[in-house]
């Protein structure tokens, strides 16, 4: 099986090699948060949230799309510009056209992100997840 293709779901999985763990650098676009608020200012009607009803994705997530804090999946791209009514080769800008603030802060949720999961994993086998909790909530006042 081949390596996965740059912009598809898989491509920013981690990559195990010299015994540590590396990733790829995730080369998908993100989403043009000012051209979608500048869409809905023209389109005054219509609300972030029912933006985001109409395309089938939560008010969170598009929140978060239009943040730059995550970067959308090809198809949730699509879901939205049919929503709009726009192509949806003007919804995303490609990740070297971003400013570099927006990059920093995508990366470093997603370090977050991944700190937070390994040490999920980590207790999870290790049985310390819910032991210590319940112990600790069970245990008298004194």
């Amino acid at each position: 099986m081949g390596a996965p293709i740059q912009g598809e779901p898989g491509a920013c999985s981690a990559d195990r090699r010299n015994g540590g763990m590396e990733m790829m650098e995730d080369k998908r676009p993100f989403l043009d948060g000012r051209y979608v608020e500048t869409w809905l200012r023209e389109h005054g009607h219509m609300y972030k949230y029912e933006l985001a009803w109409r395309a089938g994705i939560t008010g969170t997530t598009l929140s978060q799309l239009i943040a730059g804090h995550v970067k959308p999946h090809p198809s949730t791209v699509e879901r939205l510009a049919e929503a709009m009514g726009v192509d949806p080769a003007e919804l995303v800008v490609p990740p070297d056209d971003v400013p570099p603030e927006v990059n920093r802060e995508y990366k470093r949720r997603q370090a977050k992100t991944r700190k937070y999961w390994r040490k999920k994993r980590w207790e999870e086998s290790n049985g310390d997840a819910k032991q210590g909790r319940a112990y600790k909530a069970n245990r008298p006042f004194t």
